[in-house]
Parts: structure tokens; sequence; C-alpha cells
């Protein structure tokens, strides 16, 4: 469904009337985020579309209580209103939903939405900086790199710590905002060579490669003593 989205945003303009004829359709059980999000896309500028979409999906949403469908939802209601409330109820879904797996759905959404989910980065942040869970981790980190975190939004000091003695899952997440912003950060270096002296094959691989981005050289495993 990733690959079909992508593939169909760009023209989602042009087949405006199958788009709403496949919602209309499958009704709210059958809406997925990628569908959702197309519908809403299928408005291009017009605000009289947008009005008319925006207006079925609030209507459809009423009463709804399956989570899916309501991360698609809101998904729509956030591309066609990015100040709106669409990206706040995603952001909600994502940080309390009782099953992870909704949780991710909505991270999931927020990624699709690319730079109209800008305004999901702070509450995100501070989901970032809450949770211990390195799976959390891990898809937040990379929903933060869709939304294009910048160097003064990346909790560094968490992401240091985490580097420095989290889960292996953990700090490979977080070293993600080390190499993407490499000048701003460059005094993690220290942090990231003594992790890389006692870490793991797989982690060593991305140490190694945030150290080169961070500095400019690889770092060099320990050669061993020779044994007498």
């Amino acid at each position: 469904r990733v690959v079909a989205f992508g593939a169909a945003l760009p023209h989602a303009e042009a087949g405006a009337s199958e788009i709403a004829a496949t919602a209309a359709s499958v009704g709210a059980a059958g809406w997925t985020t990628e569908g959702l999000d197309l519908l809403a896309a299928s408005a291009g500028a017009s605000e009289p579309k947008q009005r008319q979409i925006e207006a079925y999906v609030m209507r459809m949403l009423q009463g709804e209580t399956k989570v899916p469908a309501m991360v698609a939802g809101y998904s729509a209601l956030a591309r066609l209103n990015p100040k709106g409330a669409g990206v706040a109820a995603l952001v909600q879904v994502a940080g309390t939903a009782p099953d992870w797996s909704d949780g991710k759905l909505a991270l999931a959404a927020l990624r699709q939405l690319e730079e109209k989910g800008r305004s999901a980065v702070p509450a995100l942040v501070k989901q970032l900086v809450e949770t211990d869970d390195p799976d959390r981790e891990d898809a937040l980190c990379h929903t933060l790199l869709r939304l294009q975190i910048t160097d003064r939004e990346v909790p560094i000091a968490r992401t240091m710590q985490r580097v420095e003695s989290g889960p292996d899952k953990s700090a490979i997440a977080h070293s993600i905002f080390l190499g993407l912003h490499a000048k701003a950060f460059a005094r993690a270096a220290p942090v990231v060579a003594a992790r890389y002296a006692k870490a793991s094959d797989a982690l060593k691989d991305v140490l190694n490669a945030t150290h080169e981005m961070l500095t400019g050289t690889l770092l060099k495993p320990a050669v061993p003593a020779n044994k007498t």
C-alpha cells in the first residue's frame, strides 16, 4: 500500500472521482491511512472540495471507535489542514493508544504526511524523551527524521545518553539524529567512540558510520595484545 500510495499521490487530483467512489463504497470500516490521505490530496487546492471532503470525514468519524479508521480519518484531516486538529489527534493516538500497534499506525500516518506533519515534532520529542521502550524510540526517531527535525529540536542530552548506554536498538535510533546534524553535534563523537569500544558487531557498524559523519574519520577496532 505504501508503494502504491507514493505512486498515486502525484495523480490524486486527476483521479478524484475514482478515489471518492472507492472511499464511499468501503465505508469507514474499510478505510486505510493511504486511501484517506489520497482522498484528501484529491481535493488539490480547491477550497470547496477540501471543505466537502472534510465534512464527509468528520461525519463518518462520528461514533467511530476502531483506531485504524480513526487514524485514517485523522490523516486525511491533517493533510487538508496541517494546522488543524488532525495532526494533534495522530500524536495523541501515538502516545496513548493501549495497543502499540495502533500507536505505530499513527506514527506511520505522520511519516506519510512529511512536512504537513511538522507541527507534531515538539510533542513527539516529548514522547521520545519519556520512553525507555526501544521499539517506541525506533519508531519515534524515524518519524521525527521524516518530519525534518532540526538540530535545535533534537533532545541531544537524551540522545547522547541512549547512544552511550541504551539498548542497541535505542542507540541506533538516536544515532540517526547525530548523523543528520553532524556539524551541530560533533561534540558527541567521544560518546560514540566510547560506546563503539564495547558495542556488538551490528552496533559497531552504525557507530562507525556515525563517527565518520561527525568527525570525518572511521573508528578502528582495538588491536588485541600479543599473547606470550
